[in-house]
């Protein structure tokens, strides 16, 4: 499953969150939590994507947006805004379930109703062509400042290659898949996850280092390409280690400059591949 987000008209994959007083269901996961300082700066909890809500605030911020372009964006106002529910029919079989938040002015211009019909445009969410809807609720109370305001959240399936990057200061990987766009300060640019390097820095809170790629390749389904590949290289005579850089994932990595690989299957079919 992938899901991204929609903040002020861009994705991000991985979410940071202010820290509030538990993620109960009464209570904000955004809310600030009181500082024994005198720092205003409130602190942060990093929240899996897939918990969090369209109304929530996020950190993100995409760099290629100017200042000025930033200073003209409006916060949702729940009395003119509502919540979609959209579904879309992908190429690949797989369905894109969307969420929306939207102003009745832009809901009135596409005709949007309940079981009709609205054109989507945002190939790079992969949401493109006639999308049903689903519902329209009332838009959810909108959390106060600071972050940004998350108006969109796209869950599908996905058959592409799935990896975890590891990034320095992170005690967790992050997982997506191969084509998932990461900023690199280095490059200065979006940079699909499959293409960073060691070593290259990535936008963070506080900025950090790309240390390694980890692939969970599965016997069998949409994501059996890897794993039968290196099985294919271990039953002819070549080493794991070896093996592991003639599949597709391992071509990437050492293309990149991963030299070193650790591995570890299990009784499921399943592998575990990191390289670093």
């Amino acid at each position: 499953m992938g899901v991204c987000l929609l903040v002020a008209g861009w994705s991000l994959w991985q979410v940071i969150l202010p820290s509030g007083q538990g993620m109960t269901e009464n209570s904000f996961a955004s809310q600030t939590v009181p500082s024994e300082t005198e720092s205003t700066q409130p602190d942060f909890i990093r929240t899996p994507i897939v918990d969090v809500q369209v109304g929530e605030r996020v950190l993100g911020r995409n760099p290629e947006v100017s200042e000025a372009e930033r200073a003209a964006f409006i916060d949702p106002d729940p009395a003119t805004w509502r919540k979609l529910q959209l579904q879309l029919p992908k190429e690949s079989g797989h369905v894109l379930d969307i969420t929306l938040l939207r102003p009745l002015i832009w809901i009135e211009h596409h005709q949007a109703t309940v079981n009709g019909f609205v054109h989507l445009d945002m190939a790079e969410l992969g949401a493109k062509g006639n999308a049903k809807v689903l519902s329209i609720e009332p838009c959810p109370e909108i959390d106060p400042p600071p972050g940004n305001v998350v108006t969109g959240k796209f869950v599908h399936g996905t058959d592409q290659a799935a990896i975890d990057v590891n990034v320095e200061g992170q005690t967790e990987p992050i997982g997506c898949t191969v084509t998932h766009p990461f900023w690199s300060e280095t490059r200065q640019a979006f940079i699909a996850a499959g293409q960073l390097q060691p070593g290259e820095t990535v936008l963070t809170r506080d900025g950090s280092n790309v240390k390694g790629i980890r692939g969970n390749w599965f016997g069998g389904g949409d994501l059996s390409s890897n794993y039968d590949a290196f099985r294919r290289a271990v039953q002819s005579g070549v080493p794991e280690n070896e093996a592991a850089f003639r599949t597709f994932t391992g071509h990437m990595a050492r293309k990149h400059g991963f030299t070193k690989v650790r591995i570890v299957e299990d009784s499921a079919r399943t592998i575990v591949v990191e390289f670093y």
